[in-house]
């Protein structure tokens, strides 16, 4: 703690370039953070998370509860800057940090499967209706085989008619 303080007094006197400060007290508070147990924690978990959400960019997200902001009010941008540096976003107002899940296949309500990379749909819901029912494990086949053939495996989820979201695990039998 004592570089920091000694970085934040440069910084208030401006002895030196701000920039070159600001990436020094980076680099001393992400040492504090990676050593952080309850940050590990928290980050862990969020690895482990099956609980899923929109963001507001309309992106797949997992997401865990994070209380502990008020530890870190101090230095809540440095805090900010570390979790984005590890792909995540820190909802510090909301107490909860998220992880985008890249471009996924979203099966949405009307039961088509959409890439959310490009938008296209990569299976209609008209291929696995079978005797006028959902077929899911065709539905599950169905996607397996498109992710085989063109080497791309994302994330399967579908949302419901509230916005909830859910992973779908298509590889089950």
């Amino acid at each position: 703690m004592n570089k920091i303080n000694e970085l934040k007094a440069m910084l208030e006197t401006k002895a030196v370039e701000c920039s070159d400060i600001e990436t020094q007290l980076q680099d001393e508070y992400n040492k504090i953070f990676d050593d952080c147990l309850v940050l590990r924690d928290a980050v862990a978990e969020l690895n482990r998370s099956t609980d899923y959400t929109f963001d507001e960019y309309g992106e797949v997200c997992a997401w865990v509860r994070f209380n502990d902001f008020d530890k870190f009010e101090e230095c809540e941008g440095y805090l900010t800057e570390w979790f984005n540096d590890q792909g995540i976003r820190a909802e510090m107002k909301n107490h909860y940090i998220v992880m985008p899940q890249g471009g996924v296949f979203l099966i949405g309500e009307d039961g088509d499967v959409y890439n959310t990379d490009n938008g296209k749909i990569v299976v209609h819901k008209s291929e696995y209706v079978v005797d006028g029912e959902e077929n899911e494990a065709l539905r599950n086949e169905i996607i397996e085989l498109h992710m085989q053939a063109t080497g791309y495996f994302p994330g399967v989820f579908r949302t419901d008619t509230h916005g909830n979201v859910f992973h779908v695990n298509t590889t089950e039998k």
